[in-house]
């Protein structure tokens, strides 16, 4: 992962623990450093946790004295800056580098089991400025935070399961005929895959 992906999720990540009331839990904390390892030396791992605690204290400084109850209002300040900040993040960062930001926000927001209003809106805002289409916004969210794979466009899932048909989980969902599938013997459960696509008009923007 490049350097600005990583460095866009510092901030975003710092923010998003900002105008959470209980800051950012163990949970959530274990979910960055899983991140940060995955790409990074152990040293390296360190300096950028470090950044982030940097970002969390600053972001808070400057956001304390807002009014979190009027996050949701436009001409709010948190949403003035968090816009400003989003926008300086995606020149860095190319279409798909801009949605697996996206995607690893939403984990992160709801690593606690819930996404607040607060958390919501900063999604909003991340979801706009980078361009993300509302279809893949609404696909990602079902899929990601609400498992309501039924509300997820049937042509961006694939299902992989057994070949027995006494397994299948056709009983269990609505557009299951709908989706892709891939059947292998032997296999144990259901494993439900994700299809993001890219329209012509997000990469021009």
């Amino acid at each position: 992962m490049r350097e600005s992906v990583l460095l866009a999720l510092i901030h975003i990540f710092a923010i998003v623990s900002t105008v959470n009331p209980a800051g950012i839990s163990s949970r959530g904390k274990k979910i960055l450093r899983s991140y940060l390892r995955r790409y990074l030396n152990r040293e390296l791992e360190e300096e950028y946790y470090t950044l982030f605690e940097n970002n969390l204290e600053f972001y808070s400084s400057e956001l304390k004295s807002a009014d979190k109850s009027k996050l949701s209002d436009e001409d709010s300040l948190i949403s003035f800056q968090i816009t400003n900040i989003c926008r300086q993040i995606k020149k860095g960062l190319f279409l798909e580098e801009r949605m697996i930001v996206f995607l690893q926000l939403l984990e992160f927001a709801f690593e606690d089991g819930m996404v607040s209003e607060q958390e919501r809106t900063i999604i909003d805002i991340v979801a706009r400025t980078f361009s993300i289409s509302k279809k893949e916004y609404d696909n990602a969210s079902a899929f990601m935070i609400g498992r309501m794979y039924d509300e997820v466009s049937p042509d961006c899932i694939l299902i992989i399961e057994s070949d027995n048909t006494d397994h299948w989980a056709a009983r269990d969902f609505k557009n299951y005929e709908k989706w892709r599938h891939i059947r292998i013997k032997g296999f144990q459960g259901q494993l439900f895959v994700l299809h993001i696509l890219f329209s012509l008009d997000q990469v021009i923007l």
